[in-house]
């Protein structure tokens, strides 16, 4: 609403003391403030257009129930002692990790530094010349002890998501330039301490085995910098791969793990740090240069003996997985299952058999797994791939949808009122997973901003640990929680940014591609039952869609037409003959065409390849004999429809896709019928139905719900009331989301 009316620029600091307010949990400084910009604004400004009008509405309407809480919150101060303890103030002023450091004399790192928004950087400007830091909010001046030091540190602003830091700021530091090691004698000693003295392999046998195969890290520094400079690999996704001293600490830490975990240590040193070459290095690469570093691993540390399978401890806390042990959660796991063959759910084809290697193997550590993401187009695969791999491990999955709009909030927690008016602190879905050993999937993670992705770098660390500014609590994650991501291609799918290479480093990266037709006939075959002669015929129709639309100039994008998912929704409506398996194709592949030309070529290509009569799919044949009564015209609630062709049309087909509890998505120009015939459709069905007309100001609340101030027995307390999405899937309702292209993303 604020951004509607004002520019946001020019009240930058207005904002960030409203924000500080709000996190600081000082709601009657927030208060005050946003009335006071409510009367400065005065009414005609607010007004000026329906959608501000609309937001300023509901503004002011919480603003009056927030102002309603935190008046009874206090006069019900002094009152009859409740159960729990409350003090004559709710909130209080908490101090930070820079304030604590300064007081304490502690050092303190500020990791990523030219991340932050300018305007909160301009609060160390004082600090780094007279030592000292003014709190606004409690008008005290701390002064730095002697014994305090500040330490910054950057990457270089020439990466995806990094800015320059303001010049005034940056010549207040002392600047330094740290350079990545390049001499071999450096890198087999950072090789050495790596391996053998930071405490993963604290068995005194384990480093006399390591010891005794002379030559061994120095063959691994030499590895390492042979990797590093070449310049014949390429990624998964065709770019050119980066590799650092990350990368090599990772294929060491792995191959430490390796050895502790496996029955024998002597003269396995070489094997385990050719798996962890594999890991570390060859992961993200393409088929071809993962080849390359395979061979090259084989003959730089392998020095050409043979590769054995290694053989692992038994314990009742892991189970095998591709030849790797990967710990067991406290989940049921479906019984008999192998993990090589899938479930009802998820069918495993070769191509998957390799990404559960890849991912396996990743996740054969002791103190805790890598975190992985995976990259591939859509419908690759890739979170369904990630959810087999819990339920067959037995570990408990929790998802993260990402969006443009992400914010801390939604991985670390918020503060939700509780049923006596107070607010308290619940702990978000990421904290929660740490805390308890849960998996989590971070999907869609390139649409999430990059600031906001920045706040995972502890966690994805050797730390593994994520700070809580709310409740400065830091929280150190369980031993068996680990942490999988998943995104489009960047640049190639709307929204999709370039993370970071120093982000992207943090993760083992595993590259999907496109399902094959091997893999695509399996999945038809197996998990859709879908016999020969129809499985087929619908791949035929399937690729030569794909290469209509990759060599036409008036189809643009090569996955336009059909995707695997489209594939599977035709499998799923059951076609029963070649006639309904050529009807259905058209309803799901031609209907979505809005070019006559291409509705045509998709008509003649399942003519051609699923061998049918010609007039089997004229619309004379698909939508003649359809109609919703014995009448020219329709009445209901909204008025009455004539059912001409094109309303007959849009009766079939919205008909044959709830039929399969499909979502539906009817585009059209405004005034040819869309709305009218859901509802008459709706009522024909004998199902209620809802509606949410979206706008700009539409936000995630109108369609889920929200907390809203209710008073019972003189006390205004916040209640949960479901949105009308939610409501609607309880009821069992129809639900039309109209305009729903004005929603923000």
């Amino acid at each position: 609403a604020f951004g509607l009316t004002v520019s946001k620029d020019k009240n930058l600091d207005f904002l960030d003391a409203l924000r500080c307010s709000v996190r600081r949990m000082q709601l009657d400084t927030a208060l005050k403030l946003m009335e006071g910009a409510c009367r400065s604004l005065g009414e005609a400004k607010r007004n000026r257009t329906s959608d501000s009008a609309h937001k300023w509405s509901r503004v002011m309407s919480r603003m009056n129930n927030l102002k309603k809480t935190v008046g009874n919150s206090s006069s019900r101060v002094g009152q009859k002692k409740r159960k729990r303890s409350t003090s004559n103030r709710q909130f209080c002023f908490r101090e930070g990790p820079l304030l604590t450091a300064m007081r304490e004399g502690m050092w303190i790192l500020l990791d990523e530094i030219n991340l932050a928004p300018s305007e909160t950087l301009e609060v160390l400007s004082l600090l780094l010349w007279e030592r000292k830091l003014y709190i606004a909010d409690t008008g005290e001046t701390v002064y730095a002890s002697p014994s305090f030091r500040l330490i910054a540190a950057m990457n270089p602003p020439t990466d995806a998501g990094k800015k320059p830091l303001p010049d005034d700021l940056r010549r207040s530091f002392t600047e330094i330039y740290v350079d990545e090691p390049s001499c071999p004698e450096d890198i087999a000693e950072l090789c050495f301490y790596r391996f053998c003295l930071r405490g993963i392999l604290s068995s005194a046998d384990v480093k006399d085995g390591v010891a005794s195969e002379e030559g061994v890290l120095k063959d691994t520094a030499k590895f390492y910098l042979e990797v590093k400079g070449s310049k014949a690999l390429a990624r998964g996704d065709e770019s050119t791969p980066v590799f650092n001293l990350r990368s090599l600490s990772r294929m060491l830490d792995y191959a430490a793990s390796m050895i502790i975990n496996m029955k024998t240590s002597k003269g396995s040193t070489r094997r385990c740090l050719h798996e962890g070459a594999l890991l570390a290095i060859g992961s993200s690469l393409a088929d071809e240069s993962r080849a390359k570093i395979e061979q090259l691993s084989r003959m730089m540390i392998m020095k050409g003996s043979e590769i054995h399978r290694p053989n692992f401890l038994s314990n009742g806390e892991f189970i095998e997985v591709a030849g790797f042990p990967v710990r067991v959660g406290e989940e049921a796991r479906p019984e008999g299952a192998l993990w090589d063959q899938g479930d009802d759910q998820f069918l495993v084809t070769d191509t998957f058999r390799e990404v559960l290697r890849k991912m396996a193997r990743a996740m054969c550590i002791r103190s805790g797994s890598f975190p992985l993401l995976l990259q591939g187009p859509t419908s690759a695969g890739k979170t369904s791939v990630v959810s087999y791999f819990g339920r067959i491990t037995g570990n408990r999955l929790i998802r993260i949808n990402n969006h443009e709009q992400t914010d801390t909030a939604e991985y670390l927690g918020f503060y939700t009122a509780a049923s006596d008016g107070s607010l308290q602190f619940h702990d978000g879905p990421l904290v929660t997973a740490a805390r308890n050993g849960y998996w989590v999937v971070l999907d869609e993670l390139n649409l999430a901003p990059p600031e906001v992705l920045e706040c995972l770098n502890r966690l994805l660390d050797d730390n593994r640990e994520i700070y809580v500014p709310e409740t400065g609590e830091t929280v150190k994650a369980h031993s068996r929680f680990a942490l999988f991501a998943t995104q489009n291609p960047p640049l190639l799918y709307g929204g999709r940014k370039l993370l970071s290479r120093a982000f992207r480093s943090r993760f083992v990266e595993i590259f999907l591609g496109d399902l094959n037709r091997p893999d695509l006939a399996e999945i038809l075959n197996r998990q859709y039952r879908m016999p020969n002669v129809f499985w087929n015929p619908m791949l035929d129709v399937f690729f030569e869609l794909q290469r209509r639309r990759a060599v036409s100039d008036v189809l643009s994008g090569a996955r336009g037409f059909v995707t695997p998912r489209d594939l599977f929704r035709w499998a799923l409506r059951h076609p029963d003959s070649r006639e309904m398996l050529a009807r259905q194709g058209f309803f799901l592949l031609g209907e979505r065409a809005r070019d006559k030309e291409d509705r045509n070529f998709v008509r003649t290509t399942l003519i051609r390849y699923i061998k049918v009569e010609e007039g089997c799919l004229d619309d004379d044949q698909l939508y003649g004999d359809v109609s919703c009564s014995s009448k020219d015209r329709i009445s209901f609630s909204g008025g009455f429809i004539s059912q001409t062709p094109s309303m007959r049309r849009i009766m079939k087909l919205v008909c044959e896709a709830t039929q399969f509890s499909e979502p539906i998505l009817l585009v059209g120009d405004t005034g040819c019928g869309k709305t009218s015939a859901i509802q008459c459709f709706s009522e024909q069905a004998g199902r209620r139905l809802r509606t949410i007309n979206c706008h700009r100001g539409t936000e995630s609340s109108d369609f889920i719900g929200s907390y809203r101030a209710k008073s019972q027995d003189g006390r205004t307390s916040f209640m949960w009331t479901n949105g009308p999405l939610v409501a609607s899937m309880i009821e069992g309702e129809h639900i039309l989301i109209d305009e729903l292209n004005m929603a923000d993303k």
